[in-house]
């Protein structure tokens, strides 16, 4: 087999995992490259991605591969007339005469010759209450609804809601020391895609962590300030007030201070963005590349800070809209596809593949419990009449009706 044979032999192996929702995230990332390499490629996907070979598997004990061939080139080329018989494919296909029919001729084959069912859509359940805590002092703890309410002895924190929380607050608050920059011992927790948790910090200030998140802090405080650092994801903090010790989250190059409030940060890394979401008091955000930036925020505003320009703004916000996470719902107001998919797929832990690339765009408004099954949320969306959705194993397919 040449190498162009063989390219399509390989293209059309991935598309065919594609389908079935068993290829890799590399896997996808080749795909969706090579269909951006040309309009025939993307014409090749379009066709192969929507071929029911479930049917055909279903409903035939065998597979007439030449009957299969002459309709897909009668649908494909209807101004071409082809004779030929089952051998003759196989020598038309090495030399690449139809290049798209070779694709499907090997992506039916594959199907047929792997002996592989599609598998019937899988319930995808929403996620729940789930970390790793990597302490202080080097021990690693998986966290889940699982654990029972228990003290870990060697960092004085109790996990407690069936698991569900950690609270350091039974921790003396303050700890005076020479040098604390040096001297604090910090904490990292993690959530999974899909997992979410909660943490009471020693000062009793409540941080609720989104999917895929990574949260850094000390076990106790230092006596002049608190700092912790929100390292990726989404946290909602609902800070204890100290006037005379600050408490200030660090996320990628920004930095806020609050005295009380509560608020929100979103600094998930493939965004490009931080966004700080004031609910109650005053918070001060800061720039680490951009010195010349600092404000005061009021309640009912959003912060939106540009990672490569290091540029912020500022606009008024339904809070509601951004903080509903963490009381158990998807709310979006006008927001595009892309953003509310992206949400959905940590949450419940999918990988998505969009057919076509310009649905991300689109917008849409709508109200959702999280804690759904994954097809009541897409259902909602495909209400619209403007986009669908296939669901093979833990891989949803989202396609643009036209």
């Amino acid at each position: 087999m040449n190498n162009n044979s063989q390219k399509y032999n390989q293209i059309s192996e991935l598309i065919y995992k594609v389908k079935l929702g068993k290829a890799s995230d590399a896997e996808f990332s080749k795909v969706e490259a090579w269909t951006l390499q040309s309009d025939e490629n993307k014409r090749i996907y379009d066709e192969l991605i929507s071929l029911n070979i479930e049917d055909i598997l279903q409903e035939n004990e065998s597979i007439d591969l030449l009957e299969g061939w002459d309709a897909l080139n009668k649908k494909l080329y209807p101004k071409k007339k082809f004779k030929v018989k089952y051998l003759d494919i196989l020598r038309y296909a090495a030399v690449l005469l139809l290049p798209i029919s070779l694709a499907v001729y090997l992506f039916v084959n594959y199907a047929y010759h792997a002996n592989e069912q599609l598998s019937v859509v899988n319930k995808i359940k929403p996620g729940d209450f789930k970390a790793v805590l990597y302490t202080s002092n080097g021990r690693v703890y998986t966290l889940d609804k699982q654990v029972e309410d228990k003290f870990i002895e060697s960092e004085g924190v109790h996990i407690t809601e069936s698991g569900k929380l950690l609270d350091y607050s039974k921790i003396d608050s303050l700890v005076e020391l020479e040098d604390v920059a040096e001297e604090v011992s910090y904490s990292v927790i993690k959530t999974p895609r899909g997992g979410e948790y909660n943490v009471v910090l020693s000062d009793g200030t409540k941080v609720t962590l989104n999917a895929e998140s990574e949260f850094k802090y000390p076990i106790k405080f230092g006596e002049k300030y608190r700092e912790v650092y929100l390292l990726g994801g989404e946290a909602f903090f609902e800070v204890a007030h100290n006037a005379s010790n600050p408490f200030i989250v660090y996320s990628g190059d920004m930095k806020t201070k609050v005295l009380g409030t509560s608020f929100n940060v979103r600094a998930y890394k493939n965004e490009g963005v931080i966004s700080t979401t004031l609910v109650e008091g005053k918070v001060q955000i800061e720039s680490d590349n951009n010195k010349s930036l600092k404000m005061i925020m009021s309640p009912n505003q959003q912060s939106i800070y540009s990672i490569s320009d290091a540029t912020v703004s500022v606009r008024k916000v339904n809070v509601n809209h951004h903080i509903a996470w963490k009381d158990g719902r998807f709310v979006f107001y006008k927001k595009t596809l892309g953003t509310i998919l992206d949400d959905i797929s940590r949450w419940y832990d999918v990988k998505l593949f969009y057919q076509n690339g310009d649905v991300q765009d689109m917008l849409f408004t709508g109200n959702m419990n999280k804690y759904e099954n994954i097809e009541t949320a897409l259902n909602m969306l495909e209400k619209t009449n403007k986009v669908k959705f296939n669901i093979k194993n833990n891989t949803v397919l989202v396609i643009k009706k036209y």
